[in-house]
C-alpha cells in the first residue's frame, strides 16, 4: 500500500520506526483493514455492525464514557477504527461545496485509474 511506501521512504517520516515488529504487524493489518472498509461494498455491513455495537454498549456511550467501550476489544477498537476512516472517506458532501467539487473530481480520477 502507498502508506507504507510513503511512511518507508524517510525517518522522518517514519511513525513506525519505534515500535517492535509484532505490533507493527498488528497496527499494520488494523490500518489496512480500515483502509478495506473504505469500499463502499461494506457500507451496509458497517452500519449493522456499528448498530450492533450501539445496541449492545448503549448505556455507556450514552452517559459519554465510550471509551470503556472502544477499548473493551481488539475486534470493537477495530470496527470503530473502520467506521472512523469510512466516515473520513464519505464526509464529501459535508464541506463547503468548492472543496467538495474539488475531492469528488479526484474522486472520480481515482474510480477511472482503477
Amino acid at each position: 500500500m502507498r502508506l507504507f511506501q510513503v511512511v518507508n521512504s524517510s525517518n522522518d517520516a517514519n511513525v513506525f520506526q519505534n515500535v517492535d515488529k509484532e505490533t507493527y504487524k498488528d497496527m499494520r493489518r488494523g490500518i489496512i483493514a480500515a483502509i478495506l472498509h473504505t469500499d463502499m461494498v461494506k457500507h451496509n455491513e458497517m452500519i449493522k455492525e456499528l448498530s450492533l455495537l450501539y445496541q449492545m454498549n448503549s448505556d455507556a456511550l450514552d452517559a459519554l464514557k465510550a471509551d470503556t467501550v472502544v477499548l473493551s476489544s481488539a475486534s470493537t477498537t477495530q470496527t470503530i477504527m473502520n467506521a472512523l476512516l469510512h466516515c473520513a472517506d464519505i464526509g464529501n458532501p459535508m464541506k463547503p461545496w468548492d472543496i467538495c467539487y474539488q475531492l469528488a473530481h479526484l474522486c472520480l480520477d481515482e474510480f477511472f485509474a482503477q
